[in-house]
C-alpha cells in the first residue's frame, strides 16, 4: 500500500489531481476535514469504470476545496510507477478525446486489416490470413488494454477481466505469431527452433487459459505474480527465436520472412523507446512516446 499526501492551495475548483497509471487495484481518496480523514472516491481496476469520478483512463480526482488531500493506493504484491500531476478539468478531457480519437483511428486501421485478412482466406482458402488477423487483434487488444482504453470501452463493466487483460494478450499473440509464421515459412526446418517455438506456443495457450479462469484472489497471492514474471522468459524466448528464424529466412531470399523482420523490427523500436520514457530514460518528447510510441509500431 501507498499513500500519497497533497496539499492544495489554489482557489480554482476546476483543478483535477490526475495519477498517471491505468492499472492500479484500487485507490481510496480522502479530503481532510476538521483534522479528520473523509473518504471522497473508491475507484480502481477492481470496480466498473463508471465508478471514476472523472473518465479518464488515468485516475483523475476534482479538488473541489483548497486543503489536504491523501490517496490510499493499493497495489497487492507489485510494484508501482505513476505520475503525478495537476491539471485543469478541460485541458484533461481535451487531452483524453484527443487520445481517444487517435487510438480509435489506429483501431479502424486494425479492424480493416483484419476484415481483409478475412477476405483474403475466403478467396485463397487458406488459414494463413486468418493466423494473421487473430495475431494482429490480440496484439492490438494488449495495446488498448495496457493505454487503458481497453478498460473504457471494451470491458467497462467486467473489472474481474481488468487485471487480467494485459497477461492474456501478451501471451496470446505470441501463440498466434508462432502458427503464423510456421504456415508463412511452409514449416521450420531446424528441429531445436521447430520444437521449442511449439513448446512457447503451448505453454502460452495454457497459461492464457488459466489467466481466465484463475480468481482475482489467487491472482493476488505472491506465488501467483511470481508465476507471471515468467512471462517476460517467455517473452524473450520468443523475440530471440523470432528474431532468429526471421534473419536466417532473409538471407535465404524468403520475402515474407523479410517482411516479418522489418515489422517486429519496428515494433521492438517503439517497444524500447516506450521502456526509456517509462522508467525516465527518454528525456526528449517523452510524452508523445509514452502515448503513442507502442500503437504506432504495431501499427506499422
Amino acid at each position: 500500500v501507498f499513500w500519497i499526501i497533497y496539499n492544495h492551495t489554489n482557489n480554482d475548483r476546476t483543478k483535477l489531481l490526475q495519477i498517471g497509471n491505468s492499472h492500479i487495484n484500487k485507490i481510496d481518496f480522502y479530503r481532510v476535514i476538521n483534522n479528520s480523514p473523509r473518504l471522497q472516491y473508491i475507484t480502481g481496476d477492481y470496480f466498473n469504470f463508471s465508478q471514476r469520478p472523472i473518465a479518464t483512463t488515468c485516475f483523475s480526482f476534482p479538488l473541489n476545496e483548497q486543503g489536504l488531500y491523501l490517496t490510499r493506493i493499493d497495489k497487492h504484491n507489485e510494484s508501482l510507477q505513476l505520475s503525478l500531476n495537476i491539471i485543469d478539468t478541460i485541458k484533461a478531457l481535451e487531452e483524453e478525446n484527443y487520445d481517444t480519437a487517435v487510438i480509435a483511428l489506429f483501431s479502424g486501421m486494425i479492424i480493416l486489416l483484419a476484415l481483409f485478412a478475412c477476405y483474403l482466406s475466403i478467396l485463397s482458402k487458406s488459414s494463413l490470413y486468418i493466423l494473421y488477423a487473430l495475431y494482429a487483434c490480440s496484439g492490438w487488444i494488449w495495446v488498448l488494454a495496457n493505454a487503458g482504453h481497453g478498460f473504457e470501452f471494451l470491458w467497462p463493466n467486467a473489472p474481474w477481466f481488468a487485471s487480467k487483460a494485459r497477461p492474456i494478450f501478451t501471451l496470446l499473440p505470441i501463440a498466434f505469431s508462432i502458427s503464423f509464421i510456421q504456415h508463412s515459412l511452409g514449416g521450420i526446418k531446424q528441429a531445436f527452433v521447430r520444437q521449442t517455438l511449439l513448446w512457447v506456443r503451448n505453454i502460452s495457450y495454457l497459461l492464457a487459459f488459466l489467466i481466465i479462469i484463475v480468481p482475482l484472489e489467487t491472482m493476488q497471492t505472491a506465488s501467483w505474480v511470481i508465476m507471471l514474471h515468467s512471462l517476460t522468459v517467455i517473452l524473450g524466448v520468443y523475440v530471440v527465436l523470432i528474431l532468429y528464424l526471421s534473419i536466417s529466412e532473409s538471407f535465404k531470399g524468403n520475402k515474407l520472412a523479410l517482411f516479418y523482420l522489418i515489422a517486429i523490427a519496428s515494433l521492438i523500436t517503439m517497444l524500447i523507446l516506450f521502456m526509456l520514457f517509462y522508467y525516465g530514460g527518454d528525456k526528449a518528447n517523452g510524452t508523445f512516446i509514452g502515448r503513442f510510441g507502442l500503437a504506432i509500431g504495431y501499427i506499422r
